[in-house]
């Protein structure tokens, strides 16, 4: 009799046991499973992170050259070039981008020459481009900032000026002169439409500044 509740005790003892590391190990899978789900979880939420991240940095397309700073839009690249600086004023007098450059090495200042901005070059239409692109004429003070392998071109205070007649009075023409701060961007941040225009005015400026400091 005792000894047969002896063998009762045992087994129950074993099957407690078993049963104790079928719960452990059960647990132990449960608990690496939760870990591997956090881990892509995070994993997922940091790449997510990182793409919203660089949306907002150009959710507008202003690409990474353009900036705000005391509400005024400027834009400004860096072009790498082994040409002296001599060359380079000669190649910005060529060009005929700026009016009468002064240069005070290793500087060169000029105000751009009025330049419509290249929206068919970006894929843009006639209809589909804001109105002071399309209709109007663009300028801006220029600065080139010279150095032994490089130039920094800086463009700020970029206005637009567009022609307006009387419908009334066809002989009297108005300009109208908007600054492109007003039109595309609100307490120093950009205006969802500067995804188009800021696409266009960089790659017009491109097209002048990139040729200049070719060999």
């Amino acid at each position: 009799m005792l000894l047969g509740n002896i063998r009762q005790v045992l087994q129950s003892t074993i099957l407690t046991k078993n049963a104790s590391n079928k719960i452990t190990n059960l647990s132990k899978f449960r608990i690496t499973k939760t870990v591997a789900k956090m881990k892509k979880s995070l994993l997922l939420f940091f790449v997510i992170l990182s793409v919203y991240t660089h949306a907002q940095k150009n959710k507008n397309g202003i690409l990474e050259n353009f900036s705000i700073k005391n509400n005024d839009v400027f834009w400004e690249k860096t072009y790498a070039t082994s040409l002296k600086f001599k060359q380079v004023v000669t190649n910005t007098k060529m060009a005929g981008v700026l009016d009468k450059p002064d240069i005070d090495s290793p500087m060169i200042f000029g105000m751009l020459l009025p330049f419509e901005g290249n929206y068919r070059g970006t894929g843009y239409g006639y209809l589909e481009t804001a109105y002071f692109i399309s209709k109007g004429f663009l300028t801006g003070h220029t600065t080139i900032n010279y150095t032994n392998d490089s130039c920094t071109v800086t463009v700020k205070r970029i206005v637009s000026s567009t022609k307006t007649s009387d419908p009334f009075d066809l002989l009297t023409e108005q300009r109208n002169t908007t600054t492109l701060y007003k039109t595309s961007a609100r307490r120093e941040k950009f205006r969802n439409n500067f995804k188009q225009i800021g696409r266009i005015i960089d790659y017009t400026l491109d097209s002048f500044f990139n040729p200049i400091f070719a060999e």
